[in-house]
């Protein structure tokens, strides 16, 4: 395990992230849908993925799939489009309700039915994905994927899950996330979606340290992971005590839960940055704003939009530094990774749209697509 670079990080400028977080997250999530103007983020951006997510589907089929895991099986497909099918789950990991996933098929999925393609997972923020996926809804995927051949992966759920196995139950509920993504929902994908298993993973914030995770936590298995804007050295002093606190304003019992005891071996299991050697061989991109307004902030207007600003600002700055922590240690365990430290910019969508923009020509030849 590398030695840490322990930098910039300091207690004082966590606790204050910690105590912003409530309107961090409200920006950097949509809200639930029930109208299209319900789904338009604080930026005020409406996307096409808004008026999707709202539709009724035009069909709903069954899938019988041989060859996964025990327990898992599909429930229903809702065939919103042609290429935007929402995919319902029956999870072994998670049972219950059956777990939502949204695609994004690939440019040739309808016109080549004997082709299989790469799939890029997309992983979102904290909270506001219980309706939809925010990389639907808050950006322009639609229409950017739309003439790309990958098969986008969009899971809905997750609230303040940090997309990981839980060593504990939360307030009841069993969260083993790691398990759907990395075990169940390839199969899925492989049997019924003509998948070829050529793996990208890309997330923003609480989604940028979990996609990091699921593939330092997964060796080899994903070709590509991109964090955008997010907290990849979770075992600074600090740290863990801020996340749990994240947690509890977003109605969880405690993060350790989570990984255990804070500091512990579960918490340096899931510290990208301790973890960063585990990514030898995968294409990393990692990308954050300064915390300094830019382009895609609006002027405040009132305490209320200035408290707001002043979050986002606040835990992109943070974002920064636990990147810049990583950067050093991955190149001090000699493994490549491409940074994009943007000398202005803040926690918000229409950054993390642009990052997508920005990463997918590596992306695409870690995939050996064309960009």
């Amino acid at each position: 395990m590398p030695t840490r670079p322990r930098a910039a990080t300091t207690v004082a400028v966590l606790s204050a992230a910690a105590l912003c977080v409530t309107a961090t997250f409200l920006v950097s999530a949509p809200a639930s849908a029930t109208t299209v103007d319900d789904l338009t983020t604080v930026d005020g951006y409406p996307t096409t993925g808004q008026e999707l997510a709202l539709r009724e589907p035009v069909r709903t089929t069954s899938q019988d799939l041989t060859g996964l895991p025990d327990g898992v099986s599909v429930d229903r497909v809702e065939w919103i489009t042609d290429r935007y099918v929402r995919l319902h789950i029956n999870s072994a990991a998670m049972p219950g309700t059956p777990t939502e996933v949204e695609l994004l098929l690939a440019r040739d999925w309808n016109s080549s039915p004997d082709a299989t393609f790469p799939t890029v997972l997309h992983l979102a923020g904290l909270y506001g994905n219980e309706a939809s996926n925010g990389w639907l809804t808050a950006t322009d995927a639609v229409d950017f994927y739309a003439d790309k051949n990958v098969t986008v992966v969009m899971p809905v759920g997750g609230q303040a899950s940090w997309y990981t196995d839980w060593v504990n139950t939360d307030n009841g509920e069993t969260l083993m996330w790691e398990t759907f993504l990395a075990d169940e929902l390839p199969a899925v994908l492989q049997a019924g979606w003509r998948a070829n298993g050529v793996q990208a993973v890309e997330g923003l914030s609480m989604g940028a340290t979990s996609a990091l995770n699921l593939a330092a936590r997964n060796p080899g298995e994903y070709a590509f992971a991109g964090a955008f804007s997010g907290i990849l050295d979770t075992t600074s002093p600090g740290v863990p005590e801020a996340i749990d606190l994240i947690q509890r304003v977003q109605g969880r019992a405690s993060a350790t839960n989570m990984w255990g005891p804070f500091y512990s071996a579960g918490w340096q299991e899931h510290d990208p940055t301790l973890q960063v050697g585990n990514l030898a061989g995968t294409s990393v991109y990692v990308t954050a704003g300064s915390g300094t307004p830019g382009e895609f902030d609006p002027v405040p207007t009132d305490a209320s939009t200035l408290t707001g600003q002043a979050s986002v600002s606040l835990v992109e700055s943070l974002s920064a530094t636990t990147s810049r922590a990583f950067a050093s240690a991955a190149a001090q365990a000699g493994i490549p990774v491409t940074t994009v430290f943007h000398p202005t910019g803040t926690h918000r969508w229409r950054y993390w749209e642009r990052d997508m923009h920005d990463a997918w020509p590596q992306l695409a030849a870690a995939l050996n697509v064309i960009a």
